[in-house]
């Protein structure tokens, strides 16, 4: 793909417009860094990116958002900052303060709270930290994450988060059995975590072909590359669902127990 091939796009009725992919922060530590620049999208930070990485991606990543007085307005990445489910409720929006002053950006477009039990939701405490900060201005979006697709499909049905975040590429489509429709019958926004698998040209191009239903996390997408057709995708979903079963059902609304 190139510049001219980078359409942006208002993303899930939301305020955040994104590209073709949405951009792996690791990529501002490295040589493609530039790329960003051109090809202008969210900017996803995992929850396990230390303080020291953070600082180190601050000074780019100011001017990218365009947080700075120097930072040129045409050039606007919004910012998906992840953090990890603290042990206590009552310690989140410290922790969120701590990555968000980490990066000297003024807020966090959107923030994906990684969860570790579902049924942690159920008391409601983390999900009001979440939208207090929202009222305050310290967040844009609320998002959740989780590795489990029985766990998103629980959280697409039963919280009131803007987007969900979750494991989704060529060799795992777990997520296309129930998950992702039920995020987007809830009119929730998907982003998609491609780990270490997008090495391969087949692997980006899956990614890219499945773009508008959900977005995907990428580090680098090689020039050139067309996303797969619709055609191709079903062949993709077909070979994986002759292999893999789906996940079993939830339970009468209960928290998935993993």
């Amino acid at each position: 793909m190139t510049t001219d091939a980078w359409p942006r796009r208002q993303w899930a009725g939301s305020s955040i417009h994104v590209g073709p992919c949405a951009w792996s922060a690791s990529v501002l530590l490295g040589p493609d860094a530039g790329s960003v620049r051109t090809h202008p999208s969210l900017i996803v930070i995992d929850p396990d990116t230390d303080s020291d990485t953070l600082q180190m991606i601050a000074p780019q990543l100011v001017e990218l958002r365009g947080d700075g007085p120097s930072a040129p307005s045409a050039v606007q990445c919004p910012v998906a900052l992840g953090v990890a489910e603290p042990a206590f409720a009552r310690r989140l929006p410290d922790l969120v303060r701590d990555r968000i002053a980490a990066l000297q950006i003024s807020s966090a477009d959107l923030l994906v709270l990684w969860v570790e039990d579902p049924a942690d939701l159920k008391g409601g405490a983390l999900m009001q930290s979440l939208h207090d900060l929202r009222e305050r201005g310290e967040i844009g979006e609320i998002g959740l994450g989780h590795t489990n697709p029985l766990a998103i499909e629980w959280m697409a049905i039963n919280t009131a988060a803007r987007f969900l975040v979750f494991p989704y590429n060529l060799s795992e489509q777990s997520a296309a059995y129930r998950a992702i429709q039920a995020a987007h019958d809830h009119s929730m926004g998907c982003l998609a975590l491609q780990g270490s698998e997008p090495s391969g040209v087949e692997a980006v191009r899956f990614a890219l072909g499945r773009a508008d239903d959900v977005l995907p996390v990428m580090a680098g997408v090689p020039d050139g590359l067309t996303p797969m057709t619709a055609q191709q995708l079903a062949v993709c979903w077909a070979d994986y669902q002759a292999t893999h079963p789906p996940p079993p059902s939830l339970k009468r609304g209960l928290p998935p127990v993993l």
